[in-house]
């Protein structure tokens, strides 16, 4: 009996410690969403200025933050998988490391270069095609 006991208590604290570093996986994913939200969030002006002011330094950012996404799902996914098969619910959340022209892409942002220099434009909804209406007999 003694044996079993220590069994539960080590499947236990092991149990508490994953389910810790879970939760520090899961607000390091937060964290790094948000520092890519800071920059998404600002004004194609802002926006633009922060690029020519970063210049070379910024594609080594955004690489730097995919890299770490990709380091900080990867573990999360072993943690909570891990935790799952033994039925223990863990909390998650994944960092987005699309490519930035995408995520600008989805609010119909783009960044443009000419001779080095950045822009970034916002382009208009499109607009949508009037309803046509049904000949009445």
């Amino acid at each position: 009996m003694p044996l079993l006991a220590t069994t539960q208590l080590v499947n236990a604290r092991i149990a508490e410690l994953g389910q810790k570093i879970a939760a520090h996986l899961t607000a390091a994913a937060n964290a790094v969403n948000q520092q890519a939200q800071t920059v998404m969030s600002l004004s194609d002006a802002d926006l633009a200025e922060w690029l020519n002011e970063q210049c070379e330094e910024a594609e080594t950012l955004f690489a730097a933050h995919a890299a770490l996404g990709a380091a900080i799902n990867g573990a999360s996914h072993v943690v909570v998988t891990t935790l799952a098969a033994s039925n223990i619910s863990a909390p998650s959340a994944s960092v987005d490391v699309r490519p930035v022209p995408e995520k600008l892409a989805e609010h119909r942002r783009e960044i443009i270069t000419t001779d080095g220099v950045f822009a970034v434009v916002t382009h208009p909804a499109p607009k949508p095609e009037p309803a046509t209406e049904e000949p009445q007999p």
